[in-house]
């Protein structure tokens, strides 16, 4: 006697594609986003453009001055989000999204674009600044308002002219001597380059007459962070020996003020210069002044020598950028942390704390001495600073003065540091060789430990292209507590496949999206540069072909974003229809798979989309293919109750597409909620060892599980073919 049994999967985690599967697992979930407060899966979302209501391509800036692929995008906020950089990279250019006049400025032009194997660039934020690298350019900052510096500094500055003060107070050689009486040194401004008031200050130089005084001065430039520059070479001696001269009638010693002319100048964002001077015939450098301004050219020193300030810098305390061209940017503990590019691939240098432009001489690790190969990405992370490698990630701890370096894993690394993220209650996640990856532990970064992620997706990984590795990008979106990585699969240059990591840890697959670039703003919006740029020649492009250019934004909005069509003699750019999403169950062999069962029923929990219908198969034994044309394997069924009124479309459709009865038409369709519903479907399928069923649909879609019925039969599986 057959009996009757259920198998129920209740709620479903994500994909599973190894052998034995989860109960609650899939064999393939794609295009589908998980909803934590229902548990259920659902495709209501595609892209659209991210200025909408404007062209992708236009004249005159409006709104991308070019056409192309996006290279790179960042967001960078500061002032606790009242402002909001979004930058990226097209074709040679740095550009800014302007969002009030929807327009994108040019930050910087001439920038060399990335090839294929070089790595996608780096932004990361250091105070008021985003630091901006990739290896084919110099190294920069940016503040907004297209206020754009050099990191570091590219040379110490020149040393200042001097001139030796005349001994005769009678003969004052042009009026560049100041005298001094009573130990104040009058106004004398005949002559000299600059003016100079009555100063309460003695003045350069010994009191005694006949003495022979000797000063070195030396100069370093300060910018707006506070970064001092290399301390310039001393400069020519000043010399002059004290006299003895009557003033009415009184003796009094020379006492004079030392004219410093030719001051250098510093880049952009210079704010200041610092003056260091010895003491008379010394050797040791001193604090003396500081012009605040990057103009003036010429100053008066009439400091004593018990004035001076604190002892100058040594030249190996800054020294000139120590890596011109960095792929890698990081900032910990207030200290910018980059690495040595493509000439020194196995150094990270970082600077002095607070002063993001200013590397000592000694600040450096090198992490070429032992395996794991070049560094390929820094990341901070709490109390930890992580160096990845290519088969290795190391770990600085410690502060400034006290970094320290320690191997923490070897095996496993990352050429894609554009894809590590940190997830909340995951980890520092990322994308290797081999799948992806978390870092796990406490903040302290003690008993910190590895662990692979993708194991579900395995199979998958395996068609990820090593070679398109360094363009994968990778994004944790709040929004929707997901974690995304997009990335080349096998055989292709561009980021064609998308993994993603949910709420409750299980995985799906994005396909078909044109992501090059990713970043998230303040809002919590899902922003990515479209990999095409071919928006501006869609009139030469044939019907249907896939067109985009610029910045895209994921939405509600069930486009997947915009193909050329020709409602009209002209082509055109409009929505293209929703992408499909994908569902295969598990096999279930339901306990025995030697034991043959005849399936009578699924159950698909699904929510009510009006009187949309999707196409359901289902298979048999381990077989993805209809083994037999003659027999049904495949059902279109509507995502609404059986036993009721039908309930209204509530869809978008495009300008002069008549509406139906079954349409739901604003202002006049009452609203009505989606319904958690039981959708029954007969199998009418040969007995099987295991089954399956699929779902692959372009309509709304959004369900929980399913259950299967089906009858044990007292038969089993055949012997085996000789």
């Amino acid at each position: 006697m057959k009996s009757t049994s259920k198998k129920e999967v209740a709620k479903i985690e994500g994909m599973f594609q190894g052998s034995p599967a989860p109960p609650q697992s899939c064999n393939i979930m794609v295009n589908m986003m998980f909803d934590d407060k229902t548990k259920s899966w659902h495709n209501f979302f595609g892209w659209e453009k991210y200025f909408t209501g404007m062209a992708q391509f236009g004249g005159g800036g409006v709104p991308y001055p070019v056409n192309g692929p996006v290279h790179s995008l960042y967001c960078h906020m500061s002032h606790n989000g009242a402002k909001s950089h979004v930058l990226f990279e097209q074709e040679s250019e740095l550009y800014e999204v302007n969002g009030s006049t929807k327009t994108c400025v040019e930050v910087q032009s001439g920038r060399k674009p990335p090839a294929p194997s070089d790595y996608v660039t780096s932004y990361e934020p250091f105070g008021n600044y985003v630091v901006i690298a990739n290896g084919n350019n110099a190294i920069i900052k940016y503040r907004g308002g297209r206020k754009l510096m050099p990191v570091g500094w590219t040379e110490a500055p020149g040393p200042p002219s001097t001139r030796n003060p005349a001994s005769d107070p009678s003969n004052r050689g042009g009026g560049y001597f100041l005298f001094s009486s009573e130990d104040y040194i009058k106004r004398n401004a005949a002559g000299l380059p600059v003016k100079v008031e009555s100063q309460n200050w003695p003045g350069v130089g010994f009191k005694t007459k006949d003495h022979l005084n000797e000063y070195f001065y030396k100069v370093t430039l300060v910018n707006e962070n506070g970064s001092e520059s290399p301390i310039s070479q001393a400069s020519d001696k000043v010399i002059w020996t004290t006299t003895e001269f009557a003033v009415s009638g009184v003796n009094t010693t020379s006492r004079t003020g030392v004219i410093l002319s030719g001051l250098p100048t510093g880049p952009a964002g210079t704010v200041a210069r610092k003056i260091y001077r010895t003491k008379n015939n010394a050797t040791t450098f001193f604090f003396c002044m500081a012009i605040y301004d990057n103009i003036t050219e010429d100053c008066i020193d009439y400091l004593e020598d018990d004035q001076l300030g604190s002892v100058a810098p040594n030249p190996s305390d800054s020294i000139v950028l120590p890596s011109q061209s960095p792929r890698f940017a990081a900032s910990f503990q207030n200290c910018l942390f980059i690495d040595g590019g493509k000439k020194l691939p196995s150094r990270v240098f970082y600077s002095n704390p607070l002063q993001l432009d200013s590397f000592g001489a000694t600040s450096y690790f090198d992490v070429g001495n032992r395996e794991g190969g070049d560094v390929t990405a820094l990341f901070p992370y709490y109390n930890n600073m992580f160096v990845f490698r290519e088969r290795g990630i190391d770990v600085i701890t410690g502060g400034p003065g006290a970094f320290t370096i320690t191997p923490f894993v070897a095996g496993i690394g990352c050429k894609s540091h554009s894809t590590i993220a940190a997830v909340p209650g995951v980890g520092v996640v990322f994308l290797s060789e081999d799948g992806i990856y978390a870092i796990q532990g406490n903040f302290a970064g003690y008993q910190l430990k590895i662990q692979k992620l993708s194991t579900p997706v395995d199979l998958l990984a395996e068609t990820l292209s090593r070679g398109g590795m360094k363009r994968a990008v990778g994004v944790y979106w709040p929004q929707a507590k997901e974690y995304h990585c997009y990335i080349a699969d096998y055989g292709n240059n561009k980021n064609g496949i998308g993994l993603v990591l949910h709420q409750n840890g299980g995985w799906s697959v994005r396909d078909g999206w044109p992501i090059s670039s990713c970043t998230i703003d303040y809002d919590g919006n899902f922003i990515f540069g479209h990999d095409l740029g071919n928006a501006s020649q869609y009139n030469t492009l044939p019907v249907n072909t896939a067109v985009g250019n610029g910045l895209m934004v994921i939405s509600g909005k069930r486009v997947a974003g915009y193909s050329v069509q020709q409602p009209t003699p002209e082509k055109e750019i409009l929505p293209a229809p929703p992408m499909y999403s994908w569902f295969r169950s598990r096999w279930h062999d339901f306990g025995y798979g030697a034991i043959k069962k005849q399936i009578k029923y699924i159950y698909i929990y699904a929510y009510t989309t009006g009187q949309q219908t999707i196409d359901v198969s289902y298979y048999r034994d381990g077989d993805w293919h209809i083994e037999n044309t003659a027999q049904t394997q495949t059902q279109s069924i509507q995502l609404s109750r059986a036993d009721h009124v039908d309930q209204p479309n509530y869809v978008l459709k495009a300008a002069g597409v008549a509406i139906v009865p079954s349409d739901a038409v604003w202002d006049v369709t009452p609203w009505q909620d989606q319904l958690l519903t039981e959708i029954r479907v007969a199998i009418p399928l040969y007995m099987c060892s295991s089954f399956a069923i699929e779902v692959k649909t372009q309509a709304k879609f959004e369900f929980i599980g399913y259950s299967v019925e089906y009858n044990a039969t007292p038969a089993q599986t055949i012997r085996a073919k000789n």
